[in-house]
Order: structure tokens, then sequence, then C-alpha cells
């Protein structure tokens, strides 16, 4: 089972590094990697170390064949943060950055079983507020606005 989890999430990572070469060199001057420098080193980074994670896995088969002591419910929370991350992907543009993220980091935090949700909420805000200001005020990466009202709402945030 991990192998065939290696083996998607290395589909990903050659996805984001064929991805990466595509993208347009519209860059400022303090940017010596280009547009498509940060994905093309996240995939390297991470094919290095799947790599590593898949040759350990390799090399210790009795581990492999030991039972994982994966339920139900384990599945189950994996599929609702898949299905709340396509909704997140599929939502991003309408909706911008800020309430998407929000959602989608409580609605993850619930699903994996956290049940504290006055926690919950404090948290996702939180969390929220510190991508925005490490995304949006110190890297000056232009995050999603949304649109219509919301996206007028943004500008008073990022």
């Amino acid at each position: 089972m991990e192998l065939l989890f290696n083996l998607f999430i290395g589909c990903v990572l050659l996805m984001f590094l064929v991805g990466g070469t595509t993208i347009s060199y519209n860059t400022v001057a303090a940017d010596h990697l280009g547009s498509g420098g940060f994905p093309m080193i996240f995939a390297t980074i991470g094919l290095i170390l799947l790599a590593y994670s898949t040759l350990q896995t390799l090399r210790s088969p009795k581990a492999a064949k030991e039972p994982s002591g994966v339920t139900f419910a384990d599945y189950k929370r994996v599929g609702v943060i898949v299905l709340l991350l396509l909704c997140y992907i599929l939502t991003i543009k309408t909706l911008g950055f800020a309430i998407v993220t929000l959602i989608f980091i409580a609605g993850s935090v619930t699903a994996l079983g956290y049940k504290s949700y006055g926690k919950t909420a404090i948290f996702s805000l939180l969390f929220t507020a510190m991508l925005i200001i490490i995304f949006g005020r110190v890297f000056f990466i232009a995050l999603p606005r949304g649109v219509g009202i919301i996206k007028e709402f943004s500008y008073y945030l990022y």
C-alpha cells in the first residue's frame, strides 16, 4: 500500500516539475529563479525525499508485510480531506484565498477528529491570518482575491 501511495505522490510531484517548466518567465528583477522556480525546487526536493522513503520501504519488506493498523475511519478521514482539497481548488478563484483557506483549515481539523469547535475556529483564523501575512505581505505573492464584494474586501487584508 505504501508503494502505491509513493507512486501516486511521485506522479503528482512529476506534474509539478513539468508544470514548473511551462510557467512563463514574467518575473521581477530580484527573483533569480523565475516564476517556475518554486514549483520546480519543491518537486525536486519532494522527489528526492520520496526516493529515499521508497528505498527504505523496499529494504525492509518485513515491515511492509505487517498490518498497518489503518482502519476504515482513517480512510474516511483521508477521503474527506481530499474532497475538501478538491473543493478548495475549485472555489479559490471565486471565493478568494482568505475565505476558502479558513473553511479548508476548519474542515480539515474537524475531519481529523478535533472536537473543540471554538478552538478550531480560533486556530483557523490565526493560521489563515498567518498565511496571509507571510505570503501576501512579506513575500508579496498575489493571492486569489475572489469576485465581487469579496474581492473588494480582500484589499483590506492583502
